[in-house]
């Protein structure tokens, strides 16, 4: 291309000087040379000139770069250089400062020397693998300095490669975590005493909570005793109209009273671990009789209708609190179920383990919020009704169902009813 341009200027300006009228000795060498500087100027540009200044222009940016990297290098962060077997060759001053070894203690020697021995090989397995899948690894390793200490570091591996993509060295960057570390330590040891401690606040606050309600309790039942002893004594006296009523609301009143506080004696029993425990072989279908037969009086008001679909099985369990827990279900599925409604008792097997027992009545149901409520004591979800309760049952029932390995459950849909269950051990 070059020879090209130069024949077409020499054919243009030969063809000028044709035309140009006869020239004086000194005017011909004056054009001579001012036509071979035309052509000689750009031909030693291009050919000498430009490639000089590219040239010049890379080894600008070379020094630049290497500018860079040396100060990097030479950073506050350890840095440790490998060839591609793993072997150092090149370290910085603060690399030196954080491990103790100089230049010429690690210079040559493999990577290996820095390993604490905490680390076994599946962890440098998966360390590597990461490195030569992925070109990069970074997490918390320990590793040990030359005067024997392990310390804790936050380690970045660089794979660098080559041209024809094979790893030719590997770049290690290191931040000694030992204070960060120490720290999180004596706040995890403050945490666990300050734990420790409320935890132990707690179990003698909920301890003397139960010594209270049992001793109050006890102290209640006996004052109670007498009110409803007298007022039965008065029931058989001659009585207009008006003194019954009132001699009937003080036995309502003070029944209602003692059954809180047996329900409160028994929660305070359960909270202190005072309950005892004595599972054993039990007939389901025997059990839910006993227990039917107890809460039937309780449907005739409503005219509840009770809907046995139970399956005899094999169970194991304390008799005494497995009726305590039933009958609580069953009279609440009585009391809060609708006129004219029903309960539905049935039972299946659940993970070939235990039997679940369900207790389902056609109330009013409960809402979302209501059934997060439930099981917690003294929580009455239909305080303002005209039905009677004391917001302990439920609570008392899934502490019971609880020390002998069981479980207790509610499903339920508004203006549907509900379904309690609970789940006790197959023989």
């Amino acid at each position: 291309m070059l020879i090209g341009c130069t024949f077409v200027s020499e054919t243009l300006v030969m063809l000028l000087i044709d035309r140009l009228p006869p020239l004086s000795q000194w005017q011909e060498a004056l054009l001579d040379s001012t036509i071979l500087s035309i052509f000689i100027f750009p031909v030693a540009y291009l050919l000498v000139f430009r490639p000089l200044k590219t040239q010049l222009n890379k080894q600008i940016d070379a020094d630049e770069k290497l500018r860079i990297a040396a100060v990097a290098f030479e950073s506050q962060e350890p840095i440790v250089i490998t060839d591609a077997e793993t072997t150092i060759i090149k370290v910085n001053k603060a690399f030196s400062e954080s491990t103790g070894y100089t230049k010429q203690d690690v210079i040559g020697v493999k990577a290996k020397i820095l390993r604490s021995g905490l680390h076994d090989e599946a962890f440098y397995k998966a360390m590597w693998e990461s490195v030569l899948g992925n070109g990069f690894w970074q997490g918390e390793i320990w590793d040990r300095r030359k005067n024997g200490e392990i310390y804790p570091k936050w380690l970045s591996i660089t794979a660098v490669k080559g041209i024809d993509g094979r790893v030719t060295h590997y770049v290690g960057i290191h931040t000694d975590i030992t204070e960060r570390k120490r720290r999180e330590e004596e706040i995890k040891q403050l945490s666990d005493s300050e734990l420790n401690k409320a935890k132990l606040e707690a179990e003698r606050a909920n301890q003397a909570k139960s010594e209270f309600l049992s001793n109050m309790s006890h102290e209640l039942r006996t004052p109670m005793n007498a009110v409803l002893g007298f007022a039965q004594l008065l029931e058989l006296e001659d009585l207009n109209e008006d003194q019954h009523d009132n001699v009937q609301e003080i036995l309502t009143a003070g029944h209602h009273l003692m059954h809180l506080i047996n329900e409160i004696l028994d929660l305070s029993k359960i909270e202190s671990g005072k309950t005892e425990i004595k599972p054993e072989k039990l007939e389901l279908e025997a059990i839910m009789q006993s227990c039917i037969s107890l809460v039937q009086p309780l449907t005739l008001k409503n005219q509840i209708k009770i809907i046995n679909k139970i399956e005899n099985r094999t169970i194991f369990a304390d008799a005494l609190q497995l009726k305590q827990i039933l009958l609580n279900l069953m009279s609440n599925a009585i009391k809060y179920n609708k006129v004219g409604g029903s309960v539905i008792l049935s039972s299946e097997i659940s993970n070939q383990k235990t039997v679940k027992i369900k207790v389902a009545d056609t109330g009013n149901g409960l809402s979302q919020l209501q059934l997060s409520k439930l099981f917690q004591p003294f929580e009455r979800l239909n305080a303002q009704s005209s039905i009677e309760g004391t917001g302990i049952g439920l609570c008392i029932s899934k502490k019971l169902i609880e020390n002998m390995n069981g479980s207790i459950g509610v499903s339920s849909t508004l203006g549907e009813g509900c379904c309690f269950w609970i789940e006790v051990p197959l023989d």
